[in-house]
Order: C-alpha cells, then structure tokens, then sequence
C-alpha cells in the first residue's frame, strides 16, 4: 500500500513589521487536517520597492541558502499575481 505524503503552502500578505510596507506570509502545514503550520517565515522588502529580499524565519524552516532563495522566489511570485 502507497502512502501520500502531502504539504501545502499558505500565502498572505500584510504588513507585520509597523514598516507600513506588506510583507508576505508563508506557513507551510504537514498535511490537509493540520490546524496549525509546521512552519513560517515572512518575507520583506528592504528597499519598501515590491521586489522581496530579505527572509526571517517565525519558525525554523531550514536555514540553508537554498531555502532561502526558493522561499524569496516564491514571495516575488506571489506578490506579482492579481487575485
């Protein structure tokens, strides 16, 4: 019998910091019936320009820079889709 392991990723964006410019929230959850994130980091923009390049961790979420590129990667994605 095969198992599915699944993860899914929320995204959000408000500004947390009291810089009055939007971070972007991602909390990563083990599986569909998890009420609580495993993990989160939140993403912001230095510069306060919409391009995301700095990342802190509210939870460890691996701090390789690996991660870290993925993790800002997705923020500037993110940021760019109109929903």
């Amino acid at each position: 019998m095969t198992q599915v392991v699944s993860k899914w990723l929320k995204f959000s964006i408000d500004s947390i910091d009291d810089d009055r410019s939007p971070d972007v929230i991602i909390e990563c959850f083990s599986d569909l019936d998890d009420k609580n994130a495993s993990y989160g980091v939140f993403v912001t923009s230095s510069r306060k320009n919409g391009r995301y390049d700095r990342l802190f961790a509210k939870v460890d979420a691996g701090s390789d820079s690996e991660n870290e590129a993925a993790f800002l990667a997705l923020a500037n994605a993110f940021a760019k889709i109109r929903l």
